[in-house]
């Protein structure tokens, strides 16, 4: 029934109601009880809650690996489609080329990037993508937007006009990636304080969100982290709200070599980590304790401009960890294993993070073998392979 019709019973039912009658409890005479009115008003004036049981019966959807930034020479990814995913770090760190790496990726099996940045302008934007080597075809498969109009309005509570056109984007864009660049300056467009966890729900519902229900994408925020490295923690800056909001996976990018652009006649070489803080699905963190290096970023600038950057296996750049206490963290798993990562951690007298990193590079080359129990994975030592690695 549409609203017209539904307007037109109403007021049949209201002329009804106020003519002279006397109503059982039967309604014997074919009139309307107070109760039917009140049932086709709340119809027409109250739309359809989400407070209503939804079926559990039919297919099962299993979680699937990410597909989208690929480490070289794996068949692994660090991106989760149909999720919100997410890359921390400082100014300069190299995020948004990192997502231009996602995005070429992307473009280059035949999908569409949907681009929204909060911080950049259009000429700079291109000038990235011709340092990355993306051609003008290829530009033609991402769609660029640097919204300064609102989609929520706090006030009243209520989508604005730009979101319609915001939908309308999506639902014609059939985008398999989507770059938000950054939750700070979306913030800032929408009048919200990054602080306050409810207004972080806020933006993470009317815009990942809604990108991931219209598009299936996989949707990557960029961020900044506080420039105090000890009271960093384990993301951006603001709540913690926006970690809980990442329904696929978390990662920190970290410096660990610095690059410029190649001003001179040689070329200007650089690295970085890449971090997880947070893998909803499981599949990148792999037993991988928090804040475990899980890519490698190395980074070439040649003099003609371009920028080149390859996502590897960390287990192919990693040094080896100091040798002392390679040895103390074997001897330790050896005479208290099996022991979790963090008891491990918990037993050596170093800095914490050290030590996890120092197992992780023992899991990563063999020495150390993990077995799942329960909700935490025990370490052994491979004995075997820890003399052909000669660590001792």
């Amino acid at each position: 029934m549409s609203d017209i019709q539904k307007e037109q019973e109403l007021e049949a039912l209201r002329a009804l109601l106020e003519a002279p009658t006397v109503e059982d409890a039967t309604n014997s005479n074919g009139r309307p009880l107070p109760a039917d009115l009140e049932a086709l008003e709340r119809e027409l004036d109250h739309e359809p809650s989400s407070w209503s049981p939804i079926p559990l019966d039919g297919e099962v959807e299993e979680d699937a690996p990410p597909s989208i930034l690929t480490i070289q020479g794996t068949d692994r990814a660090l991106l989760y489609s149909g999720a919100t995913n997410s890359i921390s770090g400082e100014s300069e760190a190299g995020k948004t080329w990192l997502a231009i790496v996602a995005a070429r990726e992307v473009i280059a099996r035949g999908g569409r990037v949907l681009w929204i940045d909060f911080e950049d302008n259009p000429k700079r934007f291109r000038g990235r993508l011709a340092a990355m080597s993306v051609t003008d075809t290829e530009r033609k498969s991402i769609d660029y937007v640097q919204p300064f109009h609102a989609l929520w309005n706090k006030r009243t509570n209520t989508s604005t006009s730009a979101h319609a056109d915001f939908v309308e984007l999506l639902r014609r864009g059939r985008y398999e990636f989507a770059v938000v660049d950054t939750m700070t300056g979306a913030m800032s467009v929408e009048g919200l304080d990054p602080n306050v966890g409810t207004e972080v729900e806020m933006i993470q519902r009317v815009l990942m969100g809604r990108i991931v229900k219209e598009t299936g994408a996989s949707v990557l925020v960029l961020d900044h982290v506080t420039k105090s490295s000890e009271n960093r923690g384990r993301y951006a800056i603001g709540s913690e709200r926006k970690l809980s909001g990442i329904t696929g996976a978390a990662y920190a990018i970290e410096v660990t070599l610095p690059w410029s652009r190649a001003l001179g006649g040689d070329p200007v070489h650089g690295s970085a980590s890449l971090k997880i803080t947070k893998d909803r699905p499981g599949f990148v963190r792999g037993g991988r304790s928090e804040l475990s290096v899980v890519a490698s970023i190395e980074v070439t600038a040649e003099p003609d401009g371009g920028i080149y950057f390859r996502v590897v296996d960390p287990r192919d750049t990693v040094t080896a960890p100091p040798h002392d206490l390679i040895v103390e963290v074997l001897r330790r798993v050896r005479l208290d294993g099996p022991l979790t990562a963090n008891k491990v951690a918990d037993s050596i007298p170093k800095k914490r993070s050290t030590v996890l990193d120092v197992v992780d590079y023992l899991r990563d080359n063999g020495a150390l073998s993990g077995e799942k129990q329960g909700r935490g994975t025990y370490l052994t030592v491979n004995e075997l392979r820890v003399r052909e690695l000669d660590l001792e």
